[in-house]
């Protein structure tokens, strides 16, 4: 009778931290109109949707949980635009922090992460335009934004500091698509996206707010029709999914966030050795188990989607070869395109490796969190 009351006491407990349940959309403390809060605020808002890890240098960062194999920030939703510029809509719930604060960049170890910063945008992304194609990619951590000077690159060139898998190109015509993640291009065929198209990325301060102008919005216009037009709204809360776009008006969420006494070096000082805790409870191994396993039917099954896509797409483009392309250069260019997916298969599995050696090796205080799969939706 006592070891059934204590396992569901740990169940209950386990619940309501999040382990063990999606968490819906939890409001975190200190939502309210006006009010600045401190950089260590996103740690709460987030917390219920991804982990928080130490990553050198950028110190504290944050990686989502339930994104599927080849997710890659600002794919899951829509491009509108508005009087700032060119304005992600994301269907996350999570989506009003991580694509308008902060940057984005790729780690081997952990996969995509979070880097938080203070200075609200419609978007933070690198922009390519060319004929028939739109691309973006999230702009890499060094890129700041400096009131009354603007984007500051830190000398980076962008066409050599974003990777090829970084970025998503979609055709001009379904750009606006409200679900633009089914419209996008293959993965492996971003090399010849990148060849095909020029870096239009462009950001300026208007009336002291970033302003996204990288696709000239008038040039859109006379290649695929009317582009409208929308105000931005300030709500005091993350906007619904169903109220986030209202005719003319987009609703967000962009409170004035300040940084905490101590600043960037309080964020990147050295962390703390983790407790050793105590050992997960067997409903915490079981849930574990059970989300690795389908985490690798994810992979496998993604992997094969991937690959049957790429095949049908290469064998189209050698019935009907684009004018003026031999049937060498066609051959070489589907060659790299096979072994960049190759690449993007080992990240992918990598990804899924290491996190299995984490999450045996961090104690109970620290594990990772074993959320369901939201609604269906989504």
């Amino acid at each position: 009778m006592r070891r059934s009351l204590l396992f569901a006491l740990s169940l209950s407990l386990l619940t309501v931290s999040g382990c063990l349940v999606y968490a819906g959309e939890p409001e975190p403390p200190g939502w309210q109109p006006g009010v600045e809060v401190e950089l260590s605020f996103f740690y709460d808002a987030l917390s219920p949707y991804g982990d928080w890890l130490w990553v050198e240098p950028w110190g504290r960062v944050w990686t989502p949980w339930d994104v599927e194999p080849g997710w890659r920030p600002y794919t899951h939703g829509r491009w509108v635009y508005t009087h700032l510029g060119w304005t992600w809509i994301a269907e996350e719930v999570w989506g009003w922090a991580p694509y308008h604060y902060g940057r984005w960049t790729y780690e081997p170890f952990y996969g995509w992460i979070w880097i938080p910063d203070t200075v609200w945008a419609p978007s933070w992304v690198a922009w390519r335009h060319g004929p028939g194609w739109i691309g973006w990619a999230p702009l890499p951590p060094r890129a700041r934004w400096v009131v009354g000077v603007g984007l500051d690159l830190d000398g980076l060139d962008l066409d050599l500091v974003l990777e090829e898998h970084w970025w998503s190109f979609v055709p001009e015509r379904d750009f606006l698509a409200p679900r633009v993640w089914h419209r996008l291009s293959p993965p492996p065929r971003n090399g010849f996206h990148l060849r095909e198209t020029r870096n239009v990325t462009r950001y300026e301060e208007l009336a002291r707010h970033v302003a996204v102008h990288g696709i000239d919005v008038d040039e859109l216009e006379r290649r695929i029709g009317r582009v409208e037009r929308h105000v931005l709204e300030d709500l005091d809360r993350p906007p619904r999914r169903a109220e986030a776009v209202e005719r003319e008006a987009v609703r967000v969420y962009r409170p004035e966030v300040r940084e905490e006494p101590g600043g960037e070096a309080r964020r990147t000082r050295p962390a703390p050795p983790p407790d050793a805790g105590e050992p997960p409870s067997p409903a915490v191994e079981r849930e574990l188990r059970r989300r690795q396993e389908r985490e690798e039917r994810d992979l496998a099954a993604w992997e094969e989607a991937q690959r049957r896509a790429l095949e049908r797409l290469q064998r189209e483009e050698r019935r009907k070869p684009p004018q003026e392309t031999s049937e060498e250069a066609i051959r070489e260019r589907q060659d790299e395109e096979r072994r960049a997916l190759e690449r993007e298969v080992k990240r992918q599995k990598d990804v899924l490796r290491n996190r299995r050696e984490r999450e045996e090796k961090e104690p109970p205080k620290t594990r990772r969190a074993v959320p369901r799969k939201p609604p269906p939706g989504r």
